[in-house]
């Protein structure tokens, strides 16, 4: 019957469910998805082992990092259009693009083990400028091994949540309660994918209406796009639903994407350069020793676990009571205050940063050959990665709840793919913004350094860059506060005519 759900098994044979999907596939995928959640860190952690081991620039780490993010968010988004369109299954995207992951990582560790892969070992906390960089090919085994893990990640990512929603048909009014206990007992975001039989991806319709109304020159003004015909035959493109009406809607949310992708872009650099700026702070505090560098990213990823919960628990019925709103607060709300927080960690990252540089200029270490580590407390950073922890939250997670709550319903399913895409371009546009600063710096400073040269940070000015991201991202706040406020009175308006 037109409209029923078909449900397949892997090999594309009518599903049963006395044998397929349920609570056992679920489970199975719950401990996929926490096996793959093991590595998210290491998206970050990495650039520990980038300027420790590789002697990479600060500049550079941050590059990479940001590439890395990218490639691992943009490749996620191609996967979710992908599957959304059933060019190739979820199951077996699994199966060619997870072993990505396994390969990428043993040529990093491949590459961090043998000494003829690496440049030779240096105390680069010791003797910053007595140390050599990686070059060459060594360079390339480096970014051939990030770039197959990024790409499997991206399609883990995509894939896990998405098939562990499908695992349950809405026909049984039990299955649904049961797929939200195990989202509830996991935190695993299963996503359900409901659509009809028959494929085909909501962008591929939205693309056919602009090329309609291009072609008939109608589409000067984009509330005047009506459907045309498609050819000079007279033959009418039709659709069960109205995808000029989609088209519509979607171009109107666009000014709320570009709005956000410039709020995540200090995201990732913010990060980044918290966790490496720790390699230059004393890790002890009196019987607390932190390892190392890389051991810092277990600060955030506690604070995001728990963001959720108390934001569901805690927080939302505080506001619900404040605002009436179902939910505490809108998507494109959460989607300011993280951005707000945002401008706050990069203020408190500043003030941290102006404080370490301080101290290591009265023990001499800025204008020493070496360098050292001040004796400023590496638990001085558990604030900026708070703030970092609910900026993600409550932006990263409002652009989701704002598609799924405003797209058209043919086009909620690509949601996390638009999400994904948004913060992937903004984590390599972050490259660029380290590169232009650092250059224009440099240029301006009568033959000195940029803020961010070389790899000694006791004589870099990271308090000045910080400074620069909060400021980038008061202006993002402000331009996306305009746009926000002009989708909310154009809903506003709707729903008085209706």
């Amino acid at each position: 019957m037109e409209g029923e759900q078909v449900y397949v098994d892997w090999r594309g044979n009518a599903a049963d469910e006395r044998r397929h999907g349920g609570v056992r596939a679920t489970v199975f995928l719950y401990v996929l998805f926490m096996l793959r959640s093991c590595s998210n860190s290491s998206n970050f952690t990495v650039v520990a082992y980038l300027h420790g081991t590789l002697h990479l620039d600060i500049v550079t780490s941050s590059t990479v990092i940001g590439y890395l993010v990218g490639t691992v968010m943009i490749s996620a988004a191609l996967m979710n259009f992908i599957s959304d369109a059933c060019m190739i299954k979820r199951t077996t995207a699994i199966f060619v693009f997870g072993p990505c992951v396994i390969l990428g990582y043993m040529l990093l560790a491949l590459q961090a083990h043998f000494p003829a892969l690496h440049p030779e070992t240096c105390a680069i906390d010791e003797e910053p400028n007595s140390c050599e960089a990686a070059r060459g090919w060594k360079l390339t085994l480096l970014y051939l091994g990030l770039f197959m893990f990024a790409v499997g990640e991206g399609c883990m990512r995509a894939c896990v949540p998405s098939l562990g929603g499908d695992q349950f048909s809405d026909s049984d009014p039990k299955k649904p309660q049961l797929r939200r206990l195990l989202v509830a007992a996991s935190g695993c975001p299963f996503y359900r994918m409901q659509k009809p039989s028959g494929c085909g991806s909501p962008l591929t319709r939205t693309l056919q209406v602009l090329i309609t109304s291009s072609n008939q020159k109608s589409a000067a003004n984009v509330d005047d796009i009506e459907l045309q015909d498609t050819n000079t035959q007279g033959h009418v493109f039709k659709s069960g639903t109205n995808q000029a009406d989609e088209t519509r809607v979607l171009i109107q949310m666009l000014p709320i994407f570009i709005s956000c992708f410039l709020v995540y872009l200090p995201f990732v650099l913010l990060m980044t350069l918290t966790i490496q700026v720790g390699r230059a702070m004393d890790r002890g505090a009196g019987a607390i020793q932190i390892p190392s560098a890389a051991s810092l990213i277990a600060i955030p990823t506690a604070f995001h676990t728990l963001m959720q919960p108390c934001y569901d628990r805690i927080l939302t019925p505080l506001l619900r009571t404040a605002t009436g709103h179902q939910h505490g607060a809108t998507p494109l709300q959460r989607i300011g205050a993280g951005s707000a927080c945002g401008i706050a960690a990069a203020c408190v990252a500043a003030l941290v940063e102006a404080r370490r540089l301080n101290v290591a200029e009265q023990r001499g270490l800025t204008t020493s050959t070496g360098t050292g580590v001040p004796a400023l407390s590496v638990f001085w950073l558990v604030i900026q990665f708070f703030l970092l922890s609910v900026m993600d939250t409550a932006s990263f997670g409002g652009l989701a709840e704002f598609i799924r709550s405003e797209a058209p319903s043919a086009m909620k399913s690509i949601a996390p793919a638009v999400q994904s895409c948004v913060a992937g371009l903004a984590a390599w546009s972050c490259c660029a913004f380290i590169h232009l600063v650092n250059r224009m710096t440099r240029s301006g400073g009568g033959g000195d350094g940029g803020w961010l040269d070389g790899t000694d940070f006791n004589r870099a000015r990271l308090d000045r860059f910080f400074l620069s991201l909060g400021a980038f991202e008061l202006l993002a706040l402000v331009n996306y506060t305009f746009w926000a406020r002009r989708y909310a009175r154009k809903l506003r308006r709707v729903s008085t005519v209706v």
